[in-house]
């Protein structure tokens, strides 16, 4: 989007001076590039803005790649002063008086670059298939490679069955698309019915481009957030479907389509997205499972197993512009609609995510330690690593939920990303939130007056009342933000009437940090846990005059347990996150249990950074940096009918070089998947990368596996794989899927290693995590915070 606040990264405004596109709802943002006020001559941003304000002579010397040569005293006096990193209306001054003669006497290809220490935590322009391609995997950078993300593969299930309707609703080539989203009209089909809708997202690019985030809208409604992979210099075709059914009633209407995906071309960035989107509607005929004691009971006036009623945007729409805020600048605090009074549940539907300073929040410091190692050119990010999304109505806490920590394909390392993305980078999670208990203030016949919701990101420190925490420090900026309110009705219902009897929360946190003098080291150790309860009396009663007195309880927790550690003066960076939310949601009334669910989601990652070289030459600056990720996602969803358990690890090493010449690096990254419901149904994938190529690609589906044949469980595998081909030819087509089988791999030293190894538990905790490199870090958590860690890599294991 024009407006998109991620592009203010460190690393960004550092290489470049400021970010990849100008500061959010800026049309004509100041841009400098003056020589007697900064070193840097930018390619980020858009090339007209930042050509109104040069002269002919800058931008001769900017199609030459360089900075500006112009007088030995005016040399003498640019050395004299700050790197000014603009962004938007903000001043960033970092001083860097080692290699600052070098940039005025030897002018780079890519322009002035001087490079941070701490590139583990940045998000960089990748460009090894630009001249490194042949020399790493032997695949050529002109070939077209698909990028993938391992995930869940049946999207559509089968019993939706063929689809009654297909359309292309975007088609679009997104270049200098800055403030320009792709904007469309969907018509529904006439005398076609359907109640499940499926999008499916193409996305080809070639050259270098960075990573960027695009959001989907229908009628100023967010449905899809999505990020790009990063071209790195050949060309790429990525893939995606998304099931949106619980928006179906959207598409009822005809309606505004509007699909922003914000680039930026320079001579540098060269990298266009072309962008398919098409559609897909079914009708399965309200099918749900006969055996689900939900449908035949009281509790089917409760389920959601269908798609919404109502769909309410909680940001008010904005033509041609995608409807989001910027928090905390920002704020969100609206005034809810009311609903019909047949109306038995609603759900709040948070999409946010972290960006600029915020995109790694998880390896942020306290504020105190943020320029502990300025002089030696290296400014941490600040306000901590612990945040969370918290939901306040009329003035109390109702729910709050940890963010994903979502790598985006340039993040950390972009060796690591070169054929599979980080879990959840082509479908950034949306955070729902049950807010049932609400109903007895939104009813239409008996809401109150103020009904104003807002939604705010914190760090969860400032919210305890403890003593001895650092003084409050709030959060970063620029978290891209947008919510829904959905609502699903009853035609049984005839009256309703209900109160909300308790709402209550609690916030507790402890902080334990040393940073010795002269010692070039830091040690933080950060807990948070909130509690939400929301408890409400609802009666419902239906046209056979029958009454449903119920209590509904909805409980929410998030917790973040973060180890940080710093050594030579933030050459060599550790750190460990461990992030857990919990929902409960129960709705029962005296004599019965009508509705329950448990969710429950985990997100262990440990990251290891080593700069192993920092080389200034003439012409040139050099970094290469080791780095090792660990990056883990489980989901736990329980009810009284089912259990579903989803996991996803990512195991990466990588070796990268930080260069005006062009970046580039090797990496080895494996991805693990398993799905198992009821322990009937498994599905599991194994992917293996090295430098490019996928080594490995395997993968395993059991229907009913505790009383279906072995043969019968064979043929699924089998059926599973045909129709995986065949949905990949009929909506993909033709494309290049072919691997180097047969040539040399150059794994990187420690690939086969697995740091989350198995481990006895009758084993002393440094036991079980000897050879993990983090063990000194984990042995500063909390006992619950180390059992979630190992509980979460044994769940991980592929056999």
């Amino acid at each position: 989007m024009g407006d998109l606040a991620r592009e203010y990264s460190v690393w960004n405004m550092i290489v470049h001076g400021r970010a990849r596109v100008p500061s959010a709802d800026k049309e004509a943002p100041s841009i400098i590039c003056d020589k007697e006020k900064s070193s840097y001559c930018d390619e980020k941003v858009n090339p007209e803005e930042r050509d109104a304000m040069l002269s002919h002579s800058d931008l001769e010397t900017q199609e030459h790649g360089g900075c500006s040569n112009g007088s030995t005293k005016r040399r003498d006096r640019i050395l004299s002063v700050f790197f000014g990193l603009i962004i938007g209306t903000m001043v960033y001054l970092v001083q860097y008086p080692s290699t600052l003669s070098m940039f005025f006497t030897s002018p780079s290809p890519h322009g002035c670059v001087h490079l941070p220490k701490t590139v583990s935590v940045a998000s960089l322009v990748d460009e090894t298939w630009k001249g490194f391609s042949e020399e790493l995997s032997g695949i050529s950078g002109n070939e077209s490679v698909e990028v993938i993300e391992v995930g869940y593969p049946f999207v559509p299930p089968k019993w939706y069955g063929s689809p009654v309707y297909e359309s292309l609703l975007i088609n679009h080539t997104f270049g200098n698309s800055w403030g320009n989203p792709a904007e469309t009209k969907f018509v529904p089909p006439a005398n076609v019915s359907f109640d499940k809708v499926v999008l499916t997202l193409r996305t080809t690019s070639s050259g270098v481009q960075y990573d960027r985030l695009a959001n989907l809208f229908v009628d100023g409604v967010e449905i899809w957030r999505t990020s790009t992979a990063e071209p790195g210099g050949r060309s790429i075709v990525s893939f995606a479907t998304k099931d949106v059914s619980v928006y179906t009633e959207l598409f009822k209407n005809p309606a505004s389509i509007l699909f922003d995906l914000p680039n930026i071309l320079t001579g540098r960035l060269t990298g266009s997205f072309d962008v398919q989107l098409s559609i897909q509607l079914y009708d399965s005929h309200g099918e749900t499972d006969e055996s689900d004691p939900e449908a035949q009971s009281k509790a089917s006036i409760f389920s959601t197993h269908k798609p919404a009623s109502r769909v309410h945007a909680i940001l008010p729409s904005r033509p041609h512009k995608p409807s989001v805020v910027y928090l905390p600048s920002d704020k969100i605090r609206v005034q809810l609609p009311t609903v019909p009074q047949n109306t038995t549940r609603l759900r709040l539907s948070i999409l946010t995510s972290g960006n600029a300073a915020e995109e790694f929040w998880y390896a942020n410091v306290l504020d105190k330690y943020a320029h502990r190692f300025d002089e030696q050119g290296n400014t941490l990010q600040g306000h901590g690593p612990t945040r969370f999304v918290n939901v306040n109505f009329n003035g109390e806490k109702i729910a709050t939920q940890t963010p994903d920590p979502i790598v985006f394909s340039g993040g950390i390392s972009p060796a690591l990303w070169s054929r599979v993305v980080a879990t959840r980078a082509f479908d950034l999670p949306a955070i729902d939130l049950d807010v049932t208990g609400l109903l007895p203030l939104l009813w239409e016949h008996q809401a109150v007056a103020d009904r104003i919701l807002e939604i705010e990101i914190s760090n969860g420190i400032d919210e305890s009342d403890r003593p001895f925490l650092p003084e409050h420090s709030q959060i970063g900026e620029n978290w891209i933000t947008s919510a829904n309110l959905l609502s699903w009705e009853n035609s049984d219902v005839v009256e309703s009437s209900g109160d909300i009897v308790n709402i209550d929360d609690k916030a507790r946190a402890t902080v334990v940090s040393l940073a010795p003098p002269f010692s070039g080291t830091i040690q933080q150790v950060i807990t948070s846990i909130l509690n939400t309860e929301v408890t409400s009396n609802l009666t419902f009663v239906l046209g056979d005059d029958q009454e449903i007195n119920t209590t509904v309880i909805a409980l929410t927790k998030a917790e973040i347990a973060n180890v940080q550690h710093y050594s030579h003066f933030g050459s060599v960076q550790s750190v460990v996150h461990v992030g857990h939310s919990s929902k409960n949601v129960t709705i029962a009334t005296e004599d019965d249990q009508l509705y329950k669910l448990d969710t429950s989601y985990s997100y262990p990652l440990v990251l290891n950074s080593n700069e192993k070289n920092h080389s200034v030459v003439p012409g040139d600056v050099n970094i290469e940096y080791d780095v090792k990720l660990e990056l883990v996602r489980v989901v736990d969803v329980t009810s009284p009918t089912m259990h579903l358990e989803v996991s996803s690890a990512q195991n990466g090493s990588s070796k990268y070089f930080l260069s005006n010449q062009g970046n580039h690096g090797t990496g080895s990254l494996t991805t693990k998947y398993k799905m198992k419901v009821d322990g009937e149904r498994k599905y599991k994938r194994k992917v293996d990368v090295v430098n490019g190529t996928v080594v490995e690609d395997k993968e395993s589906y059991e229907k009913h596996s505790l009383d279906t044949p072995k043969e019968d469980n064979q043929k699924d595998q089998k059926d599973h794989k045909q129709h995986k081909q065949h949905k990949q030819h009929k909506i993909h087509g033709k494309h290049n899927r072919k691997e180097a089988k047969n040539k040399p791999v150059h794994k990187l030293k420690g690939h086969n290693k697995v740091h989350g190894v198995h481990h006895d538990k009758s084993k002393t905790f440094l036991d079980r995590f000897a050879d993990c490199s983090f063990a000194h870090q984990l042995r500063l958590l909390s006992d619950s915070a180390r059992e979630r860690v190992f509980a979460t890599f044994d769940k991980i294991k592929v056999n």
